[in-house]
């Protein structure tokens, strides 16, 4: 079973796959740019209001707005 999830429930360490994103054109544009697409996964470095995440072998800061847009989709038992 499949739980869609906020980027920023991920703690450190913690990885899962992009089910998509949300917000504005011009938000979503610029993170799919930034390589969050759907299916593609993302690993949580550094938590907190600006958290770094690690995906497609490159680290990025991500505020609150943006992180906000991120749904995952986690695996759960």
């Amino acid at each position: 079973m499949f739980e869609l999830t906020g980027l920023q429930r991920l703690t450190k360490g913690e990885a899962a796959r992009i089910a998509g994103v949300e917000g504005s054109h011009s938000s979503s544009k610029r993170l799919a740019d930034f390589g969050f697409r759907e299916g593609v996964q993302v690993t949580m470095v550094r938590p907190g209001a600006t958290c770094i995440v690690r995906i497609d072998g490159r680290c990025l800061g991500l505020g609150t707005e943006h992180q906000a847009s991120v749904r995952l989709s986690t695996e759960t038992c």
